[in-house]
């Protein structure tokens, strides 16, 4: 029997990491003149300030999400030229499908996504590539008609929960990390026998 095939989105299905390609397409749509210490924050060499704020954060709330895109948007968001649903296109029509996994798209009927990443952008760049997969989880981003946006993140261990209910997984992911995590709790939470192997730079885990 084949097994479910689940990827990751971000550096997996796609090379680039989307919610970094969606920060620049929204930092350059920004009403008025952005300081230049916010691009160089993000976007610069001062980029390592903001990673440690958000590992700083991570630690002392204990949540593993995108803390870093949360602080974008709190001083960019609602401050736009253009509506967030445009964005997302804009930055879907960005990302490259990755073509170490054409033999996964051949090979398999329907293909499923799991991903810390923002929904909305996820199944917009499934429309435009026309390929035939479902989107399980993704993390929820909302735009209401005052102009504030709602975002709701997903961690590692919310996409760790989604496919232990899934039988005869085939997990696959670019973060070794993960990989490992994933079947250990496999092994540990359903009794399974879990494989971890690797091929350029992508991990499969395969249950059984």
């Amino acid at each position: 029997m084949q097994n479910n095939l689940v990827l990751d989105f971000d550096g997996t299905l796609v090379i680039e990491n989307s919610t970094r390609v969606l920060e620049r397409i929204v930092f350059n749509s920004y009403v008025g003149k952005m300081p230049d210490a916010i691009n160089w924050i993000f976007f610069g060499a001062g980029s390592f300030y903001i990673s440690a704020l958000s590992s700083i954060l991570g630690r002392v709330s204990r949540r593993h999400i995108d803390w870093r895109f949360l602080i974008f948007l709190r001083i960019v968001g609602g401050h736009t030229s253009q509506r967030i649903d445009s964005m997302f296109d804009d930055a879907a029509s960005r990302l490259t499908l990755n073509a170490r996994l054409l033999e996964d798209f051949a090979s398999n009927d329907r293909i499923m996504i799991i991903s810390c990443g923002l929904a909305p952008m996820i199944d917009s760049f499934v429309r435009r590539s026309l390929i035939d997969a479902v989107l399980l989880k993704g993390s929820k981003f909302t735009e209401r008609s005052s102009g504030k946006i709602s975002v709701e993140l997903l961690e590692p261990r919310d996409k760790i929960s989604v496919l232990l209910g899934i039988p005869t997984l085939e997990y696959v992911t670019d973060d070794t990390r993960e990989a490992q995590l994933v079947a250990k709790n496999l092994k540990r939470s359903n009794g399974l026998s879990a494989h971890v192997s690797e091929a350029g730079g992508i991990y499969r885990v395969t249950s059984t």
